[in-house]
Formats: structure tokens, sequence, C-alpha cells
């Protein structure tokens, strides 16, 4: 069943995840390191907790205006740059550089992406007018301050030092934002002047308690996939025209669980009905059961049945998508 909204008002966010810190890779050879004088932290590190009030009028440097719940526990950190340091319009993609920064540059560290492996700070330049300016390697920043931001994900007191952490938020072009207030909050989506373009409830769409998240963008840009859930439920997806200010909303395939992968410009979603599982003796006794579980093939546009690709015995799949590659899977052996 498809309904379709049409919104003049919307914006979004996504979660974080947990994993062991690891040593990042290379630095291109083509930045010249220099280093600067050491600089006490005192110096350096400032965090920011009085934003202001007016979500409708944000300016220039009040990237934590977009989220009022739990701002308390938001930070941004302000800091200089260590050495000349190459922007990039996508966290993790070296192919989207935009330009080199000069060592000693001061920016403000605004988010991060959802690794602690291969960790990015989206950045604001210092005089850049615009809300924020590009993605920064982490280390790029002094290794205290690091050290200080990867606490702070932890920390759920009055202290912690929490940044906003985003995944897939910002297209490639580096122009728009698409993130959300938090639970039963609104969708917004952000030039990066400030100005917001569209803005829609999430609790209007479903109920108290709902949460949406960014799950991929079509090629072109012009329109973006979200994900609706309470938890571990997925009440629904949907798919935003930027231009329009249209969500078409969907609901999820018959037997659809949670581990799943998208296209999405041709609307094909790749899952299986393998369930959600919190409690590790139900695994073991699912495992061990002699359940069949399925990999399915399903059309969002088309709405034609299901079709199955593959069958496990005990367990799921592990389900991946991308363009060059297109569809992989394997069957889960944990």
């Amino acid at each position: 069943m498809r309904k379709i909204l049409y919104i003049f008002l919307v914006v979004l966010i996504s979660c974080s995840q947990n994993s062991e810190k690891q040593d990042v890779v290379v630095i291109e050879e083509n930045i010249a390191k220099k280093a600067l004088p050491e600089l006490q932290p005192q110096e350096v590190l400032e965090m920011t907790e009085n934003v202001s009030e007016n979500l409708e009028n944000i300016f220039d440097h009040d990237f934590l205006n977009l989220f009022t719940q739990n701002r308390r526990n938001l930070r941004y950190f302000k800091t200089v740059l260590l050495q000349n340091t190459l922007l990039y319009a996508v966290d993790g993609d070296e192919s989207t550089s935009i330009k080199t920064i000069p060592s000693g540059t001061a920016i403000t560290i605004l988010a991060q992406n959802n690794s602690n492996i291969n960790r990015y700070y989206l950045v604001k330049i210092d005089g850049d007018d615009n809300m924020w300016s590009g993605w920064i390697k982490e280390e790029y920043i002094e290794n205290y301050m690091n050290e200080a931001i990867l606490i702070g994900r932890f920390s759920t007191g009055p202290t912690g030092r929490w940044l906003r952490t985003l995944s897939a938020n910002i297209s490639t072009r580096n122009d728009i934002l698409i993130t959300t207030t938090g639970w039963s909050g609104d969708i917004i989506v952000v030039r990066r002047n400030g100005e917001i373009m569209h803005r829609i409830s999430v609790e209007e769409l479903f109920a108290v308690g709902y949460n949406a998240s960014v799950m991929r963008w079509a090629t072109d840009e012009n329109k973006v996939w979200v994900r609706f859930n309470a938890d571990a439920v997925t009440a629904g997806f949907g798919i935003f025209d930027i231009k329009t200010g249209e969500l078409i909303l969907f609901d999820p395939p018959y037997g659809f669980a949670m581990n799943f992968a998208l296209d999405p410009d041709s609307g094909y979603i790749w899952y299986d009905d393998f369930p959600f599982i919190a409690c590790a003796f139900t695994f073991e006794d699912i495992r061990n059961s002699g359940r069949i579980f399925h990999l399915f093939a399903y059309n969002f546009f088309t709405e034609e049945e299901r079709v199955i690709i593959d069958t496990n015995i005990g367990q799921g799949f592990i389900i991946r998508f991308d363009r060059i590659n297109g569809l992989s899977f394997e069957r889960a052996n944990f």
C-alpha cells in the first residue's frame, strides 16, 4: 500500500554505531605536513552549549539548532588544523575532495560519521558563510581532542561532549542536509546556507516514539530514501523528493524483519525474514531448530510479488548493495 503526502516543510539523522578504534590509513602524499607550535588544551578546545531557541532562524554557525531534543548533551569543538588538510564532500570517499585547507586554519567540528574505525568530522572553516564546509579525517586534529570526542560518544551525563553523528545525510554535492530532530521529532531538509527547505513531523506520520533515518540518496540526488522505525520494528519506508517536497510512503514488504539492502534508483530491496533477537539463548535455540529462513527480492515501485533468492537453515543473510558491484550476499554463519 502507498500513501502520497505533499509536504512543503521537512529533515533527519542517523544513529551511531560502536566499533573498536584501529589505525587510520594512508595520508595523501601530496599534502605537506607542517606542524604548529604546541598548544595547550585550554587554548584549543571550546565546548559550546548555548544556542538559539528560534529553529526557523538558523544562522551560519548555529548547526546545533537543527537538533532540539537532547540538545543539552550536544556539543561542537573549536580547534586549529595541525597541517594542510584535504576537505571532502562525503566522509570516507576520497574521490570527493574539494580543496586543501592550510595548516593553522581555525575550524569548528560540528558532527562526526558513524565509525570509530575510520572517523571523519563535519567541519565549518572559520570565515565560511555556510552552515558547514565539508568533511576532514580525524588525524588532522590533536589526539587529546579525538579522545575527548570518542569518550563523549559513550557519556550520558550532562558533562558528555556529544557530537551529532551523521551517516549518508549530506548529498555528494555537499549542498543539502537531511536529518531528524530526534525520536518523535521532525524530518527537515536544509541547504548549506542554513535555509530550511522542508519540514515534516514523524509523529504525525506514525505515532509517538517513532524515528526516521536516512538510508540512501538516488544517483541524481533529487530523491532520498528514509526508514521509519520504533526500536527494532520497521514501520515503513519512504522516498522523498527534495525539489517538490513530495514524500511517498511504502509499507514494509511481507516478511520483512531487519536485515536488508536497497537500490535507491530501481526501488529494489533485498531482505531476509530472520527476526531480531536480543537474547543469546533464543538465538542459539533458533540456530539449532532447523528452521529455514529466506532471502527475498521485492520492488517498491512495481509492487510485484516478492521473489525468493536463497535460503539458509537456522540463520539469515549478510546483504550488501553498491552501484559498482550491485547486489552481493552470503549466508550468515555466526
